[in-house]
């Protein structure tokens, strides 16, 4: 584990620190050896595993989301060719970016497990497919300019890769960032407005479900509303304890002095995540 510091310039304490995994650079080569190659190998070997981006926009969460589809496609294409989908979800609404945002549902099937009747697949057998599919697919993301950033990502963005030689799959997050916005504002419209509150609201029943996990993790008897929205139910796959999907969080946290209350916020996501997955390894160590 590593430690994480944030302070505003010129206060006089020592600031808030965080206990993580990791913390790299976002280019760098470190990020992808270290937190998604030992994810793409799982699934690689059949297993399944998720890689979730979160953070205040304007903080690179998209940028080491792409980097990360690119690579792990690249580790994943060196033993078998990949089926790739491509899924967006703002609010209640879910578009196939493979179908020119096609409209599709969740459904919830008897194992308990989301399905997307009709989303499409596409095989790609190299690199150079791959790129062909995602650069479609990206181009099609809802996108918008905030304060913070001229082409914010206006949605959440689920990229499937399948193994097609194992069935395993990796999923990759891309999740819309978190806007403070007020009713009123000057350059913003209505519709931006609900738009934002789309978004906060779909991560603030993220958190929620982090909280309740937590919870969870200490043995108490514990509602986790995935429900709630169709971003946690899409990943609750990868955030139930009992789950078998591997995952790794990675937390978009911007240097900028004007960043530093939503990289507090964005760490203290991360800080409880890692809290309930090592309270979960604890609890099956020793009962």
């Amino acid at each position: 584990a590593t430690g994480v510091r944030v302070k505003k310039p010129g206060d006089a304490g020592r600031g808030r620190g965080f206990r993580l995994h990791h913390a790299v650079a976002g280019d760098d080569d470190a990020f992808f050896d270290r937190v998604c190659a030992p994810l793409a190998d799982h699934a690689t070997n059949g297993g399944r595993a998720a890689v979730v981006f979160y953070g205040a926009t304007g903080a690179g969460k998209t940028h080491c989301a792409r980097e990360a589809q690119r690579k792990a496609a690249a580790r994943l294409l060196e033993s078998s060719s990949v089926e790739v989908s491509f899924l967006e979800v703002a609010g209640d609404a879910c578009a196939d970016l493979l179908k020119e945002r096609a409209s599709v549902r969740l459904l919830t099937d008897q194992q308990g497990d989301v399905q997307v009747p009709g989303l499409a697949r596409e095989r790609c057998a190299d690199v150079d497919a791959f790129a062909t599919v995602v650069d479609r697919a990206n181009a099609l993301r809802a996108t918008a300019a905030t304060e913070r950033n001229a082409t914010s990502s206006r949605s959440h963005a689920v990229c499937d890769l399948f193994v097609t030689a194992t069935g395993g799959r990796l999923r990759l997050v891309d999740l819309a960032g978190s806007e403070r916005l007020k009713a009123g504002a000057v350059g913003h419209s209505d519709d931006r407005l609900r738009e934002a509150r789309e978004i906060n609201a779909s991560l603030s029943c993220l958190n929620e479900c982090l909280r309740a996990r937590l919870r969870a993790a200490t043995g108490k008897k514990e509602h986790v509303p995935y429900r709630r929205s169709k971003l946690t139910l899409l990943l609750r796959d990868a955030l139930e304890l009992e789950s078998r999907c591997a995952t790794a969080f990675v937390a978009a946290v911007a240097p900028a002095a004007a960043c530093v209350d939503e990289s507090k916020r964005t760490l203290e996501y991360a800080a409880a995540t890692l809290e309930a997955s090592e309270l979960d390894r604890q609890r099956e160590t020793f009962s």
